[in-house]
């Protein structure tokens, strides 16, 4: 019978006493040219012990989040990854912190994660947390009100998301009467 199975070759690797760090780091290495999505890519990384991406998984769970799909987990890796390595551990610890205690689960997605941890670093000294968190989640909307309000200034000024909804909360953070207010985004643009 021609076309049996028998006649087919497959080429296989096998390793034997690995460690899961070993063998997550292996599966790393050999899946570089195939498509694993960002989310896979990360957990497969923090079990390899990469430094950067264990580090963004304790300070989410150090927070109380956790990194999943679904309902309750961030997902937004990439993100998380890439506010990491522009503004460090103190960065992106703040960030997820304002977002946690002004909007909860719903404030967790990428543009929100990306533009309030802008916001953060730049700032860092000037940025009252518990005035922010205070006026964040008491504003209008909610996050939905700060990403309609991110969508306005995108067309407006052509900008990049995060850019615009670090520009909407500070707006939301200077609206009303009383304290100190930080200097406006655009204004302070660098």
């Amino acid at each position: 019978m021609a076309g049996a199975w028998e006649d087919q070759h497959v080429q296989c690797w096998t390793y034997e006493g690995l460690t899961e760090a070993a063998e997550a780091g292996l599966f790393l290495a050999l899946n570089d040219t195939l498509t694993v999505g960002a989310f896979a890519k990360f957990k497969i990384a923090v079990a390899a012990g990469r430094d950067a991406e264990a580090d963004v998984d304790r300070i989410v769970r150090a927070l109380g989040l956790r990194i999943a799909r679904g309902s309750g987990g961030i997902c937004a890796v990439a993100t998380l990854r890439r506010v990491y390595a522009r503004g460090g551990a103190a960065v992106l610890s703040r960030a997820l912190r304002i977002i946690r205690d002004a909007y909860g689960e719903a404030g967790l997605e990428g543009p929100v994660i990306d533009g309030i941890s802008l916001l953060c670093q730049r700032y860092d000294g000037d940025l009252s947390e518990r005035r922010a968190i205070a006026r964040l989640s008491s504003a209008h909307g909610g996050v939905s009100g700060l990403i309609s309000r991110a969508g306005q200034l995108r067309q407006s000024t052509g900008s990049a998301t995060a850019q615009c909804v670090a520009a909407a909360a500070v707006e939301v953070i200077n609206r009303g009467c009383g304290g100190r207010k930080l200097p406006g985004w655009w204004r302070n643009s660098q």
